[in-house]
């Protein structure tokens, strides 16, 4: 599988699982932009971008200004061994904790959002 074809399969994954939370999902193909998905969760707004290998530093950076434009969280979504994501998210340009291993429980994060 070619990493193209692996990333469009992870940025899919990533769209149905918000989907099935109740979350408006858009996915831009073929993106280079700051964001491969954005959704939108009642009046909060998500950008993604999927990897599936570690940023550069350069990704990162593009994240980070893209994020101090802005009132999206920003998230980065690393799929690096096809088995587990590390996420992390910005929000006003300032990482909000630390990079995480486990996976966002969507459902119980906007359990009642979707609608509003």
């Amino acid at each position: 599988m070619t990493q193209y074809a692996r990333g469009r399969r992870f940025e899919w994954k990533l769209a149905a699982q918000q989907k099935a939370a109740g979350a408006i999902v858009m996915r831009s193909a073929g993106s280079h932009g700051e964001a491969d998905l954005v959704a939108l969760w009642g009046n909060e707004a998500w950008a993604i971008q999927a990897k599936t290998r570690k940023p550069t530093a350069a990704e990162l950076r593009k994240i980070v200004k893209a994020s101090k434009r802005s009132a999206a969280a920003w998230w980065l979504m690393v799929w690096p061994d096809g088995r587990g994501i590390v996420y992390r998210q910005w929000l006003g340009g300032r990482e909000l904790g630390y990079p995480r291993t486990d996976y966002v429980d969507w459902e119980l994060r906007h359990k009642g959002m979707a609608g509003e």
